[in-house]
């Protein structure tokens, strides 16, 4: 755990048991170029730290902390997504999406994402070559 001040942080919180999650943090790692992007599971310190709501299962599985901000389901995934580079920055265009639209299909993609995906026994993330970006 890094002891820094996070405040000023964009940290991705995800549920470290999933194998969806997992695989999409890892995904970000890679894309996220310029290394804006830090990662905590919602079950850690950090979480604990930054006061983050308890989520009921399927309700969300990302949490996104931005400049003093939280945003929840499909709202935090394009806000990360606008940290991407290009082209990853093209799918903001599912920001036109209405919101309670994008937030339905993101809570059967949630409510299912075990079944689906399968689900890890302890966050399959921490290796060495992510130090630096994972935070606990």
């Amino acid at each position: 755990m890094q002891t820094t001040d996070l405040t000023n942080d964009n940290i991705v919180f995800y549920d470290g048991a999933c194998s969806l999650c997992s695989g999409t943090v890892s995904f970000l790692i890679n894309a996220d170029k310029n290394q804006q992007l830090k990662f905590a599971p919602l079950d850690g310190v950090t979480s604990a730290m930054f006061k983050i709501p308890a989520i009921a299962e399927g309700e969300a599985t990302v949490v996104f902390y931005k400049k003093g901000e939280l945003y929840f389901r499909s709202t935090a995934a394009l806000k990360i997504i606008q940290l991407l580079p290009f082209p990853w920055q093209l799918l903001g265009v599912f920001s036109l999406v209405p919101n309670f639209i994008r937030d339905y299909i993101y809570r059967i993609i949630g409510r299912n994402r075990y079944r689906w995906f399968g689900k890890n026994t302890k966050c399959i993330l921490y290796q060495p070559r992510y130090e630096g970006q994972l935070l606990d």
